[in-house]
């Protein structure tokens, strides 16, 4: 695991959204205490992009779950073939047709979109 693709991934998830990293946002971060999320370079990243403690991590825990029950139970995959399965997956299906309790019960991408 190397630290680039976190900070990578990051990036991309802040323009792909055009946040500006000025103002609190609410983009969500979750990891665990991976070596690859605790080295230096993720740090900085996150510290220069307005990190924030997050003390209650249910929405990830859940949305994890989802993931592990819905898509990867008993699934073995190319890496190519994962990497489809989960962004259809995630940008298809959850994003788009899912209702969230703690949306307001609206869907990630409506929220996203009608934020003022």
């Amino acid at each position: 695991m190397r630290a680039s693709l976190v900070t990578d991934t990051l990036k991309q998830a802040i323009t792909s959204r055009k946040i500006n990293t000025n103002i609190q946002t609410g983009l969500l971060f979750h990891s665990d205490q991976g070596s690859q999320y605790t080295s230096a370079d993720v740090q900085n990243y996150l510290e220069n992009n307005k990190r924030a403690n997050c003390w209650d991590n249910a929405v990830a825990e859940s949305f994890f779950k989802s993931l592990k029950t819905e898509l990867l139970t008993n699934q073995t995959w190319s890496s190519q073939r994962m990497q489809q399965e989960l962004f259809e997956y995630i940008d298809i299906d959850y994003n788009s047709k899912r209702y969230h309790s703690s949306l307001g019960y609206k869907t990630p991408n409506y929220f996203e979109q009608n934020r003022v």
